[in-house]
């Protein structure tokens, strides 16, 4: 009460819920009494973020974001709340501005990160990096709802070879490994030594309610015959037309077919006549039904077989046994079949993440050869671009 600078005029009795304000900066400034407002803070809101892994490879994926030029924003090591495939994803604090991802946890502790790049405004960003060298630069891929549904399944028949089991399960993993556009398939069922009965119970199942934009895929490892008959139930098995009325009665969409058998080429290459052309032969063997949807001239299947119409399928048989073609097509898609671990796509050519039926085709063709020169891969259609597997 005895010390004093600067002050207000007397402002008069003070009025509740009302705030005064100085007139101006002066000393023994008027003012008046005004209506208090209340702020409210602006909410803090958390942004659903994604990295994709799929080049960069690490074992774990961390995110560091701070503010640029803003020290009293402290930066920060975020975990990730989720992993699916290669996608990591993260809840980031609308607060900060600049992102990066790294391998390993902690503010002080540096291995290998991404370049800087600004948060995005929005969720459902994925960060794509262009390479998995360090530092690397990429884009953010703005969600896509995806209508596509993807299922496999991987049937094998045991009563001959052991080793079919080894098959089936190694494809199982190549389809649980595989990513599209983040996503990893929503079914993936494997069974081996079923009835016929079975087999088609099983197709109706796990691809039930399939649409025109759904991918459905089907693995088979087994006895085949030279008249073109796959053995894969206990009780019987299919030839091609019987297997291709059932996936026309229960599946829709684009179907992959990989057949792993003795003479499996039938499928595609009619044996009775050689001089059928490929594609002829197919449309005749394979479609040699009455279709209900005039699918005759359907491009929706695409098949690959361990071997040509007039070879056996090959490989060795002891309890960790495997055939020549299943390792060598998990291989280029992502699976080592003998140590049951996940490896790159080595049958990705042009490095995109993605294997066509092609470049599967032409990957596994040379290498099956190599361990039996009278034991050809082949594919239907010929140079397919059809997106088969992938990790993106």
């Amino acid at each position: 009460t005895s010390s004093w600078d600067r002050q207000t005029a007397d402002a008069g009795k003070p009025q509740a819920g009302k705030i005064f304000t100085p007139s101006s900066s002066s000393n023994k400034t008027g003012g008046s009494w005004n209506s208090y407002v209340t702020q409210t803070p602006t909410p803090v809101r958390e942004i659903t973020l994604s990295f994709n892994n799929s080049k960069t490879n690490w074992s774990n994926v961390y995110a560091y974001v701070w503010v640029e030029g803003d020290s009293s924003v402290t930066p920060v090591v975020l975990p990730k709340t989720s992993v699916s495939g290669s996608t990591y994803t993260f809840k980031v604090a609308s607060t900060y501005k600049n992102i990066l991802f790294k391998n390993t946890s902690g503010t002080s502790n540096w291995d290998q990160q991404t370049a800087d790049t600004n948060v995005p405004t929005g969720d459902g960003y994925t960060f794509i990096t262009y390479s998995g060298n360090n530092k690397t630069d990429g884009y953010w891929k703005e969600a896509q709802t995806s209508n596509v549904k993807r299922r496999a399944l991987s049937l094998a028949d045991t009563a001959i070879y052991k080793r079919h089991r080894n098959d089936a399960i190694s494809m199982k993993n190549v389809f649980e490994n595989f990513t599209f556009d983040g996503e990893v398939m929503e079914n993936v069922v494997y069974d081996i030594d079923c009835t016929k009965t079975e087999i088609t119970e099983e197709i109706e199942t796990v691809f039930a309610d399939t649409d025109e934009d759904d991918v459905s895929y089907l693995y088979m490892c087994c006895h085949g015959s030279s008249s073109g008959y796959i053995a894969i139930g206990t009780d019987g098995g299919y030839t091609g037309a019987q297997l291709r009325a059932v996936l026309d009665q229960y599946v829709k969409g684009e179907v992959v077919i990989i057949i792993n058998c003795c003479y499996a080429g039938n499928l595609i290459d009619k044996g009775e006549n050689s001089e059928t052309n490929f594609e002829d032969a197919f449309l005749e063997d394979f479609y040699s039904f009455e279709s209900k949807s005039g699918e005759v001239a359907s491009e929706r299947f695409h098949v690959i077989c361990s071997s040509s119409k007039t070879e056996s399928s090959w490989g060795l048989e002891y309890e960790n046994g495997y055939t020549y073609s299943t390792i060598t097509w998990s291989k280029g898609l992502g699976w080592l079949e003998t140590s049951s671990e996940r490896t790159d796509l080595a049958a990705d050519a042009n490095g995109d993440n993605k294997v066509t039926m092609a470049e599967l085709y032409e990957y596994s063709y040379p290498l099956v050869l190599q361990r039996r020169p009278d034991q050809h891969v082949v594919v239907y259609p010929e140079n397919d671009d059809f997106v088969i597997g992938g990790r993106y």
